[in-house]
């Protein structure tokens, strides 16, 4: 069987799974914060779980539980209701800083109550492992409700689309067109062709999504519904890489077995850590403000 004819038996079976987990996710996200945060709570626990697993087998210290008591003030943090003030507290604190802040302070604390043998290390395993899985997935819902409730579902959605349609696109392209690897000592199957075909897919399913809802917002113009799709895309991509060199760094191949054949929940949102934050920094600075 040859490369090509593989990618077309395993792209059904990869397309329907795809299309479930995707249903699932956009009924949660449009129940609104609620929902929302159960599957973001489920998503960072079982990432978190899956980076700290990989480090321990990797023998690299990494901090104990806290971090996901941490991480649940972390989406606390990000909700919309704490950002808007809410009884004797006001409105536009940067709460998730602050959860960061405090992050941080108490794994050195630690350190310093129970020194471990290599206390450099393991503070900044834990504090990285807080930014890369809990600190990035939140900004789903600073996107949910930006600039309100209707178009934030519509913005997350985007963000989600512009990340599996990259991982879709560079796994058809790469495998019918591939040759020419694009980062060997990083990722040996990712190519090229499959990173330029994953990029293009991505940004016209963005684009297409985009002018979709055009009506709701006619102020924004052509070329920057372009550039969104064009950086939600290459986010995504970058994303993927950056979790290829953090289980390269590890010694692993997949961040866990929580999708049998599809690896870890970590492999499956990778893209979604570095679009979610683009999609909603861009809109901030360059639609909405």
């Amino acid at each position: 069987m040859s490369s090509k004819t593989g990618v077309f038996t395993a792209l059904p079976q990869r397309i329907v799974w795809s299309l479930i987990a995707f249903a699932i996710v956009v009924a949660l996200v449009w129940g609104g914060w609620g929902s929302l945060t159960a599957l973001l709570g489920f998503a960072v626990f079982m990432g978190l779980f899956e980076f700290r697993s990989m480090a321990r087998k990797a023998n690299l210290a990494i901090g104990g539980r806290s971090i996901y008591v941490f991480a649940g003030l972390m989406l606390l943090a990000s909700q919309p209701w704490l950002r808007e003030g809410i009884w004797f507290v006001p409105a536009n604190i940067p709460w998730r800083e602050i959860v960061m802040w405090l992050y941080v302070m108490w794994v050195m604390i630690v350190e310093v109550i129970r020194p471990s043998e290599r206390p450099l290390e393991r503070i900044m395993t834990s504090v990285f492992g807080m930014l890369y899985i809990p600190f990035l997935l939140s900004f789903a819902l600073l996107l949910r409700y930006y600039p309100d409730g209707v178009l934030g579902f519509w913005y997350v959605m985007i963000a989600c689309v512009g990340a599996y349609a990259s991982d879709t696109g560079a796994y058809i392209f790469g495998g019918l067109f591939g040759k020419r690897k694009l980062a060997p000592e990083i990722s040996p199957s990712k190519t090229l062709e499959g990173a330029i075909g994953g990029l293009a897919f991505s940004a016209l399913m963005v684009f297409i999504l985009q002018e979709a809802i055009r009506n709701f917002i006619p102020e924004v113009r052509v070329w920057e519904i372009w550039l969104f799709a064009i950086l939600v895309s290459s986010a995504a991509q970058l994303g993927d890489l950056a979790e290829s060199v953090i289980k390269r760094s590890l010694g692993a191949k997949d961040s866990g077995t929580f999708l049998p054949g599809h690896g870890g929940l970590l492999d499956r949102i990778d893209s979604l850590l570095f679009a979610l934050p683009v999609a909603y920094y861009f809109l901030s600075v360059a639609v909405f403000s």
